[in-house]
């Protein structure tokens, strides 16, 4: 065989050897893509069994609607637009960290009053729309996406101004001696973080979820202070009803619909669906761009549903009952083809925790006004907390994080409610151990 013949041979089953690969790529790639959507079109079959709802634009048409005169979300645009930055000026960020540094049972020192006492009078208009919340128990918006995660419920929406507006009323509503007033902003305070009510993002329920710890420690604050004798009741049943909402419920079907929404966009390349790229995992973005990335969307798509579903279906589980649901779910592979389960998995177990913590403290100061309740009638406090079922509470909840009982503390000038996660507790202080003079100053000059 003459040269000539040699090469021409040799170029042939070059070409078929690449003609081949590459039928066994796209053959590969087909067959990926077939039982993907197989895997798929299972997935959204179990989701429509369990969730005839679950769908982006049923679930969203499905959410209780809220006239505007009582819809906080209404209430939350409004102080933004009066008070536009007003938590990140210099003034208030000098003045709620004085406040905070203050101990829970101690009355505020002059300086703090008196600038208390400057921006509710400068800003008295905010202060009026923030106690409007008082009528607003809950709230509706209609999110924009294609924006995921909430990121169109700011963090300055007007919600952390409306509260911190409402504990510098309540600072001085003690300093003239109006619990009845206190009172009402502890209610108005909870229903702030309620105006989010149930927004389909785990972000925006996981702001939720900080604007009720700041709602509680005006609790605390306020059962230290002021001398709280009417309204005990009512803060009971307002505390424990939004204690076992199911905030991360609302967050994963939130995400399990957006997610699958984007998905299929993306999918069909809608050119509306490219502004949400920067915002997802890089791995699963990138994936559109290729025929190879493609072909194995489906599946992770099936995957993803999969994974969330059960997800929520933990969620239904007694919150103490839900971390060992959760630890137990198989671990997803950080792989490309897992880049939209494996991200969207990581986000939730990542951020579930800090949803029982929120229902720990939750039901811990319920347990605190139950507990302050007892005092009241009986002039000491309960030995255990087993004394308080059924005429101050209809049962000693559990701690999400052991299963068992929140836990008693009795201390020299007081007792604590707490979780046997670190720093999640309510703290109430003996009679004689509230109002205290307010400690002196270190450094704490006008500017």
């Amino acid at each position: 065989m003459n040269d000539k013949k040699l090469l021409i041979l040799c170029l042939l089953a070059v070409i078929v050897g690449i003609g081949g690969a590459v039928f066994f790529s796209v053959g590969s790639r087909a067959l990926e893509r077939r039982k993907g959507n197989s895997e798929l079109a299972a997935a959204i079959a179990e989701c429509d069994a369990a969730d005839p709802d679950w769908r982006w634009t049923q679930l969203n048409a499905k959410r209780p609607k809220v006239p505007s005169q009582v819809n906080g979300s209404d209430r939350a645009k409004a102080v933004a637009s009066e008070v536009p930055g007003w938590i990140e000026g210099e003034d208030q960020q000098r003045l709620f960290q004085a406040a905070a540094a203050l101990p829970p049972n101690s009355l505020p020192t002059a300086m703090v009053l008196e600038r208390a006492r400057r921006q509710h009078t400068k800003h008295g208009s905010a202060v009026a729309l923030a106690r409007k919340f008082r009528d607003a128990p809950t709230g509706f918006r209609e999110p924009t996406p294609p924006l995921p995660q909430g990121l169109d419920l700011d963090k300055d929406d007007g919600r952390e101004a409306a509260i911190k507006l409402i504990s510098l009323d309540s600072f001085l509503a003690v300093e003239r001696g109006d619990p009845d007033r206190v009172v009402g902003n502890l209610i108005t305070a909870l229903n702030v973080s309620r105006s989010i009510s149930d927004d389909p993002f785990l972000r925006s329920q996981s702001i939720r979820c900080g604007l009720r710890q700041l709602a509680v420690t005006q609790l605390e604050r306020a059962l230290a202070v002021a001398e709280i004798n009417r309204g005990l009741d009512q803060l009971q049943t307002e505390w424990g009803a939004d204690a076992e909402a199911p905030l991360l419920r609302y967050g994963l079907r939130g995400e399990r619909a957006y997610y699958s929404d984007l998905t299929d966009k993306l999918t069909a390349s809608e050119p509306a669906a490219e502004q949400a790229k920067p915002f997802v995992d890089p791995e699963f973005a990138k994936r559109f761009e290729s025929s190879r990335g493609r072909a194995s969307i489906p599946g992770d798509h099936a995957a993803f549903l999969r994974w969330m579903t059960k997800a929520i279906a933990a969620t239904r589980l007694p919150p103490e009952e839900q971390p060992a649901a959760f630890k137990a779910f198989p671990e997803v592979p950080s792989t490309g083809e897992n880049s939209l389960t494996s991200s969207r998995a990581a986000a939730a177990l990542a951020q579930a925790p800090e949803f029982w913590k929120s229902v720990a403290l939750m039901r811990c100061a319920v347990v605190g006004i139950a507990c302050e309740r007892y005092r009241h009638k009986h002039k000491h406090w309960p030995e255990t907390l087993d004394l308080l079922p059924p005429e101050f509470l209809p049962a000693v909840p559990n701690d999400p994080f052991d299963g068992k009982q929140v836990k008693y503390t009795k201390r020299p000038d007081g007792v604590t409610i707490h979780s046997t996660e670190k720093d999640i507790s309510f703290r109430l202080w003996n009679p004689e151990a509230r109002h205290q003079s307010p400690p002196e100053p270190k450094v704490e000059r006008e500017p």
